[in-house]
C-alpha cells in the first residue's frame, strides 16, 4: 500500500508540475502569435487578447503631464485550479492555498511574464479569472516611464530565463511592483517555491522541474 501511495503522490504533484508550465508554454505560443495578424478561426482572437512585447513601444509620452496617481494593483491566479489546496495535504504534508501566478494591472492595462514580457486588456489573458486582487496603492510613475523600464529589464525576464521556480511570473510582478510602489505583492506568493521546496517530495522533484523548463526553452539557474 505504502508503494501505491507514493506512486499516486508522484502522479499527482507531476500533474501539478505540468499544468503550471503549460502558462509559460503558452504564452510563448502567444507572444509568437502576436507579431502576426490573428485568424478569424484562432481561438486567442475570441478574447482580444493584446500581447504585445513591450519593446515595440514606450507607450504615450504625453502622459508624462498627467497629475492624476495611477492605483495599481497584483492579480492572483491558481494554475491548479484549486488542486493543489485540495492534494497538497497528501503530497506535502500540509497546505498550499494554490499555484500562484500573477500580474499586475495599472493604468487599464495587465502586465505579466510568460515567455516574455507581456500586456493584456485585464481579465483577458489564458491564466483566466483572478481569484484575488490585492491593492498595492498608487504610483505618481507614469505609464511610458513603466514601458521604458520593463524594456531595460528584458534580459532579466524573456523566455530563455523563465523558471518556475528561479525566475517566474511572480519575481517579475515583485520587481514591478517595487519599482511603481515599493510595495510588495503577498507574502504567501514569494514564499510558495521554497515553501514546496523545504518539504520532501518537492526535494526530490526539483531535478525534475529543472528538466522539464530546459526542454520548454528556459536556461534558468539550477534549484
Amino acid at each position: 500500500h505504502s508503494t501505491s501511495h507514493a506512486l499516486t503522490c508522484n502522479k499527482s504533484f507531476a500533474s501539478l508540475a505540468v499544468l503550471s508550465s503549460k502558462c509559460h508554454f503558452s504564452s510563448k505560443v502567444t507572444t509568437k502569435r502576436s507579431k502576426k495578424k490573428l485568424n478569424s478561426g484562432d481561438p486567442l482572437s475570441s478574447t482580444q487578447k493584446s500581447h504585445i512585447k513591450v519593446e515595440q513601444g514606450y507607450g504615450n509620452m504625453a502622459d508624462e503631464t498627467q497629475d492624476e496617481k495611477a492605483h495599481v494593483e497584483v492579480h492572483l491566479y491558481d494554475l491548479s485550479q484549486g488542486m493543489l489546496r485540495a492534494m497538497s495535504p497528501m503530497l506535502f504534508g500540509r497546505q498550499f492555498e494554490g499555484l500562484w501566478h500573477t500580474s499586475i494591472v495599472a493604468y487599464g492595462v495587465e502586465y505579466f511574464f510568460g515567455g516574455g514580457i507581456q500586456q493584456a486588456t485585464p481579465g483577458t489573458t489564458a491564466a483566466g479569472k483572478a481569484v484575488e486582487v490585492v491593492s498595492l496603492g498608487h504610483t505618481e510613475v507614469p505609464q511610458w516611464m513603466l514601458e521604458q523600464y520593463l524594456h531595460s529589464i528584458t534580459d532579466q525576464f524573456n523566455a530563455d530565463t523563465y523558471h518556475l521556480i528561479q525566475n517566474n511570473c511572480n519575481h517579475f510582478s515583485e520587481t514591478v511592483a517595487q519599482f511603481l510602489t515599493s510595495n510588495s505583492i503577498p507574502q504567501k506568493v514569494i514564499d510558495l517555491p521554497q515553501d514546496i521546496l523545504a518539504t520532501e517530495m518537492g526535494r526530490s522533484f526539483a531535478p525534475m522541474i529543472d528538466q522539464m523548463f530546459s526542454q520548454l526553452g528556459g536556461t534558468g539557474a539550477p534549484v
